[in-house]
């Protein structure tokens, strides 16, 4: 998605999930291709790039190549989203 530029705007998915957004894991039904250009994005721009393609190699196991764990770098993720799409749009 991210390659690609596929982008579609996280603000709606956030208010067709009652302004929240879905845990990572329970992405499905399409949600993932939703999300997957915001998600990219914001790990990239937090962390680099490296870091997208060491969690691809890894299999999204954050605690191996962040150190951190699942809700915390939902936490980050979501925040960098939330504040980049979200509160400039309302």
């Amino acid at each position: 998605m991210y390659e690609s530029d596929w982008f579609f705007d996280p603000a709606e998915v956030y208010r067709m999930n009652n302004n929240k957004f879905p845990s990572l894991d329970s992405l499905g039904n399409g949600m993932e291709y939703m999300l997957g250009f915001a998600i990219i994005e914001a790990i990239k721009e937090q962390w680099g790039f490296d870091t997208v393609v060491n969690l691809i190699r890894k299999r999204s196991n954050v605690q191996a190549v962040l150190k951190i764990g699942q809700q915390a770098f939902e936490k980050i993720i979501y925040d960098r989203i939330r504040k980049k799409y979200i509160e400039k749009s309302e």
